[in-house]
């Protein structure tokens, strides 16, 4: 065996991306990406990270991206993604696209519900303990909402935003977001 062999099973790219990520569902932080392939990719940062961790990260231009950290230099990590093959086939189209200087068709980021801008208050209850406080919707679909507030709820904890329940998916730079939980019918 060749010491040092590159034992990847995709082909890697350079490429020059801003990412925002989060390490085991805490708060976001920046990185840039300097290289990518559909199995995985290295990013430059300055946060705490460690090999073993869990990441999503949100390289602009190239949508949601899911999965462990494998490696760690000065500077940097390396990731592997935890993506289906069906993922992994459409992330390729957008690396070569992103490559290439154009944009794939972004189909609304993928979301499965169309978002529509809001600005509104509205209040948020902790359903652990009851905790109510008010915070800005900033955006809004059928399946969850971005919200601005100082307090962020931990992620995985359930909520109310107003009436609807929803579970917190992540923290932001100005909140959280929250996944929208299905309601029985009666």
């Amino acid at each position: 065996m060749q010491q040092g062999a590159d034992r990847r099973a995709y082909e890697r790219k350079a490429i020059e991306k801003q990412a925002r990520f989060s390490v085991n569902g805490g708060a976001e932080a920046s990185a840039l990406l300097t290289d990518i392939s559909k199995g995985g990719l290295f990013m430059m940062t300055d946060a705490e990270a460690n090999i073993g961790d869990k990441v999503v990260i949100y390289p602009d231009e190239l949508g949601r991206l899911e999965g462990t950290i494998v490696s760690k230099r000065s500077g940097g990590v390396g990731v592997e993604f935890a993506i289906s093959d069906s993922y992994r086939e459409f992330l390729d189209k957008r690396i070569k696209a992103a490559l290439a200087g154009g944009s794939y068709l972004r189909l609304a980021d993928r979301r499965s519900n169309l978002r529509s801008a809001l600005n509104i208050e509205a209040p948020v209850r902790m359903v652990a303990n009851g905790e109510c406080f008010i915070c800005r919707i900033d955006n809004i679909s059928e399946g969850g909402a971005a919200i601005s507030s100082s307090q962020r709820p931990y992620v995985g904890a359930q909520i109310r935003v107003g009436s609807i329940p929803g579970k917190v998916l992540r923290h932001t730079e100005n909140g959280f977001t929250v996944q929208f939980l299905q309601q029985k019918a009666a």
